[in-house]
């Protein structure tokens, strides 16, 4: 190393050393930063990828869960439908008026025509 004396300072090669290894420490620390750039875009693909099959999934058991519903509620409804059929039939209906309404046909003097 050369030494070289002043008046107040001593130059030393040890300095322009320490710039060198700082821009090559700057490109090392540049490549680091763009490896791991790129590693984490990999990871967050892979994640977004593994995100979207579970939520294909998810969606496939509510769509399955869906169609039972549906089925179930359309068998109840033909129920209903069958049971207001039979709660309105007439002779269900006369069977009710005379037994529980003591209800009768009326008389023929009972009837009055109105014009």
């Amino acid at each position: 190393m050369h030494e070289i004396a002043t008046e107040r300072f001593i130059h030393t090669d040890i300095l322009d050393q320490q710039v060198v290894e700082e821009r090559v420490l700057g490109e090392r620390q540049k490549n680091m930063f763009f490896v791991l750039a790129v590693v984490l875009l990999i990871v967050a693909f892979f994640v977004l990828f593994v995100w979207s099959r579970i939520e294909v999934i998810n969606l496939g058991y509510r769509i399955s869960y869906v169609g039972r519903q549906q089925k179930e509620l359309l068998r109840e409804n033909r129920e209903l439908k069958l049971e207001i059929t039979s709660l309105k039939s007439p002779s269900r209906l006369e069977k009710l008026g005379r037994e529980e309404l003591n209800l009768f046909p009326p008389d023929p003097q009972q009837i009055v025509m109105v014009r």
